[in-house]
């Protein structure tokens, strides 16, 4: 039988942190984080990894902020 893997959902205003929170979880640098006043995250983004000191596997979507502080809409 298959292995479900549940997957994480990250959602936000833009700045709030999602994408740091995504590699908090993974214990890795698996999604950029922006220091600056503009958003840093152009698409969601999926990585599939374990979650932070277990074994337990997940799925993590990173997703663009609400309110992104950009104005062209090609993402």
């Amino acid at each position: 039988m298959k292995k479900r893997v549940p997957t994480i959902f990250i959602f936000g205003k833009t700045k709030a942190g999602k994408s740091h929170l995504g590699n908090l979880l993974l214990d890795g640098n698996y999604f950029e984080e922006g220091h600056e006043l503009d958003s840093q995250t152009s698409y969601p983004k999926l990585v599939q990894g374990r979650l932070a000191k277990s074994e337990i596997e997940v799925r993590v979507v990173d997703t663009i902020g609400f309110s992104d502080n950009r104005t062209d809409t090609q993402y």
